[in-house]
């Protein structure tokens, strides 16, 4: 069962994903983000509904020789949106850099995206079609322009 329609139509769903520029239906992400003199401590994550899953930091404390991505409780971040605020280390030590791994997107799809998938998945059944010359209709088209980012 694929994320989008009831058929396993991986390559359909990516290229709708592909046309709209990001992942529409509820996935796991994971971004990478170096703090800089504009940023200080926040970091502003690409996509909502956010559900964070874990974060990680990179830490450099040369007193104690400590280099090495650390664990960061979910608890002590502070959330609005997407947007991030990371306290510092146990050392009172910014983290250089933060990964983080989180849910978004939606878990109920509308019937416009689900009809639009299947369309893309019944023309790449045809094999002198590709994803490079597929005839869409101007419904697929329209939904596509109306999700995109």
């Amino acid at each position: 069962m694929g994320k989008y329609i009831e058929a396993e139509a991986v390559t359909a769903e990516l290229m709708f994903e592909r046309l709209i520029g990001y992942p529409f239906a509820l996935s796991t992400l994971t971004e990478v983000h170096t703090f800089g003199k504009k940023t200080g401590s926040q970091i502003q994550l690409k996509q909502l509904p956010v559900s964070i899953v874990a974060v990680d930091g990179f830490l450099k404390f040369d007193e104690l020789r400590f280099k090495n991505w650390t664990s960061i409780p979910i608890q002590n971040i502070c959330q609005i949106g997407r947007v991030l605020d990371i306290p510092p280390s146990i050392f009172q030590v910014p983290f250089e850099t933060m990964r983080v791994v989180y849910l978004a997107g939606e878990t109920v799809i509308p019937d416009e995206i689900k009809e639009a998938v299947q369309e893309i998945a019944d023309l790449l059944m045809d094999e002198d079609l590709n994803e490079w010359n597929l005839p869409l209709s101007k419904s697929t088209v329209a939904v596509i322009d109306k999700y995109r980012k």
